[in-house]
């Protein structure tokens, strides 16, 4: 019952030491192509600056905030109604009735900013690669209290786009963090001051 309360609060305990939503869709009044009930509108504090964004097809934004050192997946559940890896969701060209623009995964998005903060952009051909099924990983590899036998056909979809994402985050924070410290250990070597 522990399990099936963690699946709908999308959380749990994760192995990648993950158990907040933080990295779950920063966008204010977003709504995923399900139209997410049980997700609340987050609030912020006054920021300088934003970014806001359509998007009607399969590709990614993540948002790295500088002052936390997070990622956070501001298209988090845009392919949520899209189970064919080769379906983008949708399209701006006639698709539909061949007249019409395939809407089916139109999100809109706001993400507040900070000075130093980075906006990743990057189509399915970028994300699908750091996707953690792809990539040989169970379930279990994730969240150490799924049990070993469970598949990733095994969990509610929810639950599925809750660890890919945290481990995509946990990816993408990782390769910053790695280059951040390898650019300030260079410029130590060379005498050089701040950024």
């Amino acid at each position: 019952e522990k399990e099936k309360e963690r699946e709908k609060e999308g959380g749990g305990k994760g192995g990648n030491g993950r158990n907040d939503n933080s990295h779950v869709g920063t966008g204010v009044g977003q709504k995923t192509p399900m139209q997410r009930k049980n997700q609340s509108t987050p609030k912020y504090e006054k920021t300088p600056w934003a970014f806001v964004a359509a998007s009607v097809g399969d590709c990614k934004m993540f948002h790295y905030s500088a002052k936390r050192k997070k990622i956070s997946d501001a298209t988090y559940g845009n392919r949520m109604n899209v189970t064919n890896a080769s379906d983008c969701g949708g399209r701006l060209g006639p698709y539909v009735e061949e007249t019409l623009p395939d809407l089916r995964n139109l999100i809109t998005f706001y993400v507040p900013c900070e000075e130093g903060d980075l906006m990743l952009g990057m189509s399915d051909g970028v994300h699908d690669n750091l996707d953690p099924e792809s990539l040989g990983k169970l379930p279990f590899h994730l969240d150490d209290g799924i049990e070993e036998s469970v598949g990733w056909n095994d969990l509610s979809y929810d639950r599925v786009e809750f660890l890919k994402s945290s481990f995509q985050c946990q990816w993408l924070e990782n390769c910053i963090q790695t280059a951040e410290a390898e650019w300030e250990a260079a410029e130590a070597e060379r005498g050089g001051g701040e950024r």
